[in-house]
């Protein structure tokens, strides 16, 4: 699929804009100490949560090399590229982060001390609506899954509310769990 230059050209500035809005928030934020005091609260954990972590952070890494492995190999011997795409890597990324806070929510490792569960949940369903909404857009358009026998970079934002919507869910069941074992 080749995509022509003025869409290249709209892609590479849509980033360019992303990075440099980062980089005049960060520039503020450094100029205004009180603002900065603001955006970034120090979120801490205790010694059990910063060991679970690591490890999640450990197994994620691996499920990701494993996808990555899985993805080329199909790729190279098998002839069969479906992973092997920019939505496909994404797939991966995503499993890769389901591992990780799957790890952190069992062992009680994903909220700081600082954090809690209903600003978690609130966050977690607007991410999830803001990224289903143009996923569910590019279904109801009809928009190919697969491209070329590689999945589509449409769907990513399907992928990530997807995501999004089973992390909140795993995270509420796993409250549920707890409140039921302390009864």
């Amino acid at each position: 699929m080749s995509h022509t230059i003025s869409y290249i050209a709209g892609m590479c500035c849509g980033i360019a804009a992303v990075f440099l809005l980062v980089l005049v928030i960060r520039i503020l934020c450094r100029r205004h100490q009180s603002i900065s005091k603001i955006l970034s609260t120090e979120i801490t954990y205790d010694e059990r949560q910063i060991l679970a972590r690591g490890k999640a952070y450990q197994t994620a890494f691996l499920v990701l090399v494993g996808y990555v492995l899985a993805a080329s190999f199909l790729d190279e011997l098998l002839n069969c590229p479906v992973l092997m795409s920019f939505g496909g890597l994404w797939l991966g990324v995503c499993l890769s982060i389901l591992v990780f806070v799957c790890i952190c929510i069992w062992k009680d490792a994903y909220l700081s001390l600082q954090e809690n569960a209903k600003e978690f949940n609130i966050m977690g369903i607007v991410i999830s609506i803001l990224n289903l909404i143009p996923g569910f857009l590019s279904l109801s358009r009809k928009q190919p899954f697969l491209v070329n026998g590689s999945i589509s970079y449409r769907y990513i934002n399907l992928m990530v509310g997807g995501l999004f919507l089973l992390i909140t869910l795993l995270f509420d069941l796993k409250l549920i769990y707890d409140k039921r074992a302390e009864e």
